[in-house]
Formats: C-alpha cells, structure tokens, sequence
C-alpha cells in the first residue's frame, strides 16, 4: 500500500530545478497605456503574447541548450521545488516569466517638446518613475526570502502605483525584490532578472507634456546590443 502511494505521488509530481519557468525574447515587447477618468497615466511594457516565443525546462534541441545555458548564467540551477506535473505544463500557469537577454538600458524620450524645460528628444527619465522587481536576491540567498533596511512597501511609494506593487508581491509569493524610484536612477545592470510575467516594469509621468497629444518613445536596451522602441501618448 505505501509502495503504491509513492509509486502514484511520482506520477503526479515533477522536480524543477529552476525558480525560472520560461524566457521569452526582446521581440515580444508592447506597451499598454492605463488612464483613469482623474488624467492618472500608467504604463506597463510586458512580452504581449509569452507563448508565442519563449523556451524552458520542457524545450528541446537548442532551445534546451539556450535555456540551460541561462540557468547556469543566472545562477538558477538547484531551485528543486515539486509541482503537479500539469501545472507548469503550460507557460500561463506561472508568474515566473522573465526576458531572455538582460536589460541594460531604459531611456524615455519625445517627438515634440514636452515643456518649455523638456526639448523634443531630450531624456524624460527624470519626469517618470519606475516599478518593478528582481528575484536575483532570492535565487543568490538559496531560494529563500530577503528582506533589507531599505525594502519598498507598498505604503511608500506613489499612490499610482500601489496596487500594481501588491499585486507583484502577492503574485511572486514574496520571491522578489521591489524596484522602485525615478526611471534616471535605476541601475539596470546590477539585474539579471527583471520583473515579473514577462513584465519589465510600470512607469508613471510625475509631469504630463504641455500637449497630452505629444508622443513618448521609450527605448529597451539589451545586453545584445538590441533595442525595442515602443511609443505611445497621453491622449485622453
């Protein structure tokens, strides 16, 4: 009777040796633009379609190399958590979604001037901030929580972007680190995973343009040297 219980838990179980259930790719990048009826402006950059392209445990030939090969780089390799085999069968079943190549970079800018201060084409970093999270510090502590002086609660931080903290907190399970301030003083290289779900981050305007109409052109940096370029206004 015991032989047979463990014989059926085997079956229903499977180990991943990775807090990373997939990576998808620099290709897969929208922006999606949230406005309430007060001129609240969020936006959120996140792969549009995950399933579309992305490798993992259960990839095979190169792309089984490709994300063996990034486990190893992200120090991700000894995670050693059971699942029910079906439930990280299928890439929406887990928040652990990350992009394949680092992000390096984050820079905003717009086509026209924003204000008398703000030129066309110069940098908008210090006009917005920025939220995200990090699981780095979880996977380099042995998978375990970490918690610092300086760690971001939802109460310290814009209004805005409150909720979208406690939902990643409350989605990664406490896996992650906020990363939280003005979108200039975010040191993106000290991350080798960023977000969460396949998303890069929120951002917030703390100044809106002179004409709600001028186009913002946020540009994502990767360690390839490759850029994706999305742009959006603040048309009510």
């Amino acid at each position: 009777m015991v032989a047979f219980l463990y014989s059926c838990d085997k079956s229903l179980y499977v180990t991943y040796n990775n807090y990373v259930s997939a990576y998808v790719f620099e290709e897969s990048l929208r922006i999606i633009h949230y406005k309430s009826d007060d001129m609240t402006h969020v936006f959120r950059i996140a792969s549009h379609d995950p399933k579309a392209n992305f490798i993992s445990p259960h990839s095979t030939g190169e792309d089984k190399k490709l994300f063996e090969a990034l486990s190893i780089k992200n120090k991700d390799t000894s995670y050693n958590r059971k699942f029910i085999k079906n439930d990280l069968d299928d890439i929406n079943h887990s928040n652990n979604v990350f992009f394949a190549e680092r992000i390096t970079d984050i820079s905003i800018t717009s086509d026209t001037d924003w204000n008398s201060d703000y030129p066309a084409g110069a940098s908008l970093n210090d006009l917005f901030l920025y939220l995200s999270c990090s699981p780095d510090a979880y996977i380099l502590n042995g998978y375990k929580k970490v918690i610092t002086e300086s760690y971001i609660t939802t109460e310290s931080i814009d209004v805005r972007l409150q909720d979208l903290l406690s939902w990643t907190n409350a989605n990664s399970g406490d896996t992650t680190t906020p990363i939280y301030g003005v979108l200039s003083d975010i040191e993106f290289e000290k991350y080798n995973l960023l977000g969460i779900s396949g998303i890069i981050g929120w951002f917030a305007p703390t100044v809106l343009p002179d004409n709600l109409n001028t186009k913002m052109k946020i540009t994502v940096t990767f360690e390839n040297g490759k850029t994706s370029v999305l742009e959006d206004s603040l048309t009510p």
